[in-house]
């Protein structure tokens, strides 16, 4: 089974982040991270994978509503805003008539991808999937965070020190949680990476590459646990967003 995780950029003259994963509920393995402009590149890239999907988009799926911003996105910030875990709104007048992520999905509509709005009532679903994530309040409950870790914004040196933080929680917290991310050559040269090395684009380029690779981790996370640890905020029809439900029930490796 293969788990897709995509930072996808509001902007399709914006790089994304793709990480892909692969594994099962014994263990996932880092298999490659990418920075790639453009929804139909990112589709040209995953089409070719073999076999069984599931794929966490980091960007509103759904977008129904012209203005203004989606209940989902409302009861999340609800939800988060004490975390500062809000949202920013989503709307057709910002993302174009076809949000970026309904295009991926459409993109990728020969090779069988649907889309699930809601954990599945059982684990380790066949066929293949895309569902939207937010990493910051994902962060929130798998790590049981206290606050988000900043690092999307500030000067440079805020940044750095925001993205060195997220490595860190990303290489000690995932080989702990069930199913664990292994370490590999894969995830040692992105965890390893030292954000104080970088600037401008590429500083830009690991950021987005560690949130595709927590997006992959959701994506496996969703699949080993189904509805019995992860939930949904909203809908099919106005939006919806999947989060796991650490804070309330561990989801550490006995």
């Amino acid at each position: 089974m293969r788990f897709i995780g995509v930072d996808l950029a509001w902007s399709n003259h914006n790089p994304s982040g793709v990480a892909v994963v692969r594994g099962d509920q014994h263990g996932l393995c880092s298999e490659w991270t990418a920075s790639i402009t453009g929804v139909e590149e990112i589709a040209a890239r995953l089409q070719p994978l073999q076999g069984d999907w599931m794929m966490a988009i980091d960007a509103p799926l759904v977008v129904p509503n012209c203005d203004g911003t989606r209940p989902c996105d409302r009861e999340l910030s609800r939800r988060y805003g004490r975390y500062h875990a809000g949202c920013h709104p989503a709307n057709r007048r910002k993302l174009g008539a076809i949000a970026p992520a309904e295009r991926l999905v459409r993109q990728l509509a020969g090779s069988d991808v649907k889309r699930l709005h809601e954990p599945p009532g059982s684990r380790r679903i066949g066929g293949r999937w895309a569902f939207e994530v937010y990493p910051h309040p994902a962060m929130i409950e798998l790590f049981r965070l206290d606050r988000i870790v900043k690092y999307k914004r500030g000067r440079v040196g805020e940044r750095r020190a925001g993205l060195r933080r997220l490595s860190q929680l990303l290489r000690q917290y995932l080989p702990q949680l069930d199913p664990p991310l292994r370490s590999n050559a894969a995830s040692e040269a992105l965890f390893g990476t030292d954000p104080a090395d970088l600037r401008g684009r590429a500083l830009k380029r690991f950021e987005d590459c560690l949130d595709a690779v927590f997006c992959a981790y959701l994506a496996a996370h969703c699949w080993a646990w189904g509805s019995e640890r992860n939930f949904a905020i909203g809908d099919g029809t106005h939006g919806s967003i999947t989060l796991p439900s650490g804070r309330r029930e561990s989801t550490e490796r006995s």
